[in-house]
């Protein structure tokens, strides 16, 4: 049994869609009983509709970079921002347009105004967004942004740590794990896993070196010597 651990922008979704190729690598590598999780920086209901609507299949869902992970059955782990954090957050917001409308959340996305686990910020079109997550990484957090809508959350977990997670939960050795991704969020996690990239990576990744891909499921091809790849 292996662990392959896959970012989903730009590494398994693009642009909106999933290569046909791809969605059937990942299914053929789930259904041999591998475990295959999905990472993000999305919050779950985002990235969990994304599942539903491709139909991609998954034993862990890693939502806002291992701040919250799902296993089928539901939230198995967690970490919601602390005071400190929840002071340093209310201390930023006077940075922001006065319009900005500002909710919190939990792990699932309900309204959860004492014990968030992140914000989502909801700003001008015109504003800087680059500006916007720099401010909130320079302060600890760690954050991310789309169409007019920033989410900020604890910048104290990783992917890394979520791989580590699922290593020990399904008892995989650390050389039967692979991850690919193409991001700053996705480093850690690549740098310490038998990471993957792609010739489109961010310039950070591409320091490390990593064998470069042209898909997900290149990196599927090429696991047919561990497991029964062709087996209906």
């Amino acid at each position: 049994m292996k662990l392959l651990v896959s970012d989903y922008d730009g590494t398994i979704n693009f642009r909106g869609s999933i290569k046909d190729e791809d969605l059937e690598s990942l299914k053929r590598f789930y259904n041999q009983g591998n475990i295959l999780s999905i990472a993000s920086s999305r919050p779950y209901e985002s990235l969990h509709n994304e599942m539903m609507i491709f139909k991609v299949p998954f034993n862990l869902l890693i939502c806002n970079n291992g701040n919250a992970i799902f296993d089928n059955n539901g939230l198995v782990d967690f970490n919601s921002l602390n005071i400190e954090e929840l002071i340093a957050f209310r201390k930023l917001l006077k940075d922001l347009p006065k319009n900005s409308k500002i909710t919190a959340y939990d792990a699932y996305g309900r309204n959860a105004p004492n014990n968030p686990l992140y914000y989502r910020i909801i700003l001008d079109n015109n504003y800087d967004f680059e500006s916007f997550y720099q401010m909130f990484y320079e302060c600890g957090f760690d954050a991310d942004y789309y169409l007019n809508n920033g989410i900020v959350f604890s910048g104290k977990r990783e992917k890394a740590y979520a791989t580590k997670y699922a290593i020990e939960k399904y008892g995989i050795k650390s050389d039967e794990v692979y991850t690919i991704g193409d991001g700053d969020n996705d480093y850690e996690m690549l740098k310490d896993y038998n990471g993957y990239t792609f010739s489109w990576s961010s310039p950070k990744v591409k320091e490390l070196k990593l064998p470069v891909v042209n898909s997900i499921s290149e990196v599927i091809n090429g696991m047919r010597d561990w497991f029964d790849y062709d087996k209906k």
